[in-house]
């Protein structure tokens, strides 16, 4: 007889009844199901029996969890896409309203920063001419900025907004003498 069962005699006696249950192993059963589960989904469990550990320590943990996410990050971004092929067509049908063809899907990304190691790094790169303030935009929400147009053209709107005159990424005829200053070239890559 277990705790989730329940014994019927129809026609006998029943003498003495003691518990038999034996909670060491329903709680090493429930142990071992929970490890499978998480062991199944890539995902390291330990019952918060160890000590604290690092976020380094971690990470490295749960190294496989983060390569099945990015898997799965390009797998979803097409259905996603392609649901909303079916939504505009089911807007239309049903509505007569039409959506927009422009989809955007923003996963965001996982990161376990350092502050000041990224700060330093960023500087070191700024200082030494191999990134620049589009290439961090870039870097940090890819999702926002396909290519180096997209990220222009928000900082370019950022610094209308802030009401400054030059973005030094993309200099206007109409704000420079182009007689003096020639625009800079954007390097597509």
């Amino acid at each position: 007889m277990h705790l989730n069962k329940v014994l019927v005699l129809e026609d006998g006696d029943f003498g003495s009844v003691t518990n038999s249950t034996d909670i060491d192993s329903i709680m090493r059963s429930i142990e071992h199901q929970i490890q499978h589960i998480c062991n199944n989904h890539h995902i390291a469990f330990d019952f918060g029996i160890s000590t604290q550990k690092s976020g380094v320590a971690i990470k490295l943990e749960n190294l496989e969890l983060l390569e099945a996410r990015e898997d799965d990050i390009e797998k979803f971004r097409q259905v996603e896409k392609d649901m909303f092929v079916i939504e505009q067509r089911l807007m239309d049908v049903h509505t007569g309203l039409s959506l927009p063809d422009d989809f955007i899907i923003d996963y965001t990304e996982i990161d376990f920063p350092d502050p000041a190691q990224e700060m330093a790094q960023w500087d070191w790169w700024i200082k030494h001419g191999i990134k620049d303030k589009i290439d961090y935009i870039m870097e940090t929400d890819p999702d926002k900025f396909e290519s180096r147009e997209d990220a222009i053209k928000f900082l370019d709107e950022r610094i209308t907004q802030r009401g400054e005159k030059t973005n030094i990424f993309s200099l206007r005829k109409e704000e420079t003498n182009a007689d003096t200053i020639r625009p800079l070239k954007r390097n597509i890559v």
